[in-house]
């Protein structure tokens, strides 16, 4: 994941962007992890 093309406003729209490209990593990191929500709560039992 890449935030680049800001130009000059980068200060400006970096705090904003940076929400939405965390957003994204974690999305696909959940969406990739394999591991099922039936597996997590076995686990922590």
């Amino acid at each position: 994941f890449y935030n680049t093309g800001h130009g000059h406003l980068g200060w400006t729209l970096c705090a904003a962007t940076a929400e939405i490209v965390a957003a994204q990593v974690q999305a696909a990191a959940r969406s990739n992890s394999g591991v099922t929500a039936k597996a997590l709560a076995e686990k922590a039992a």
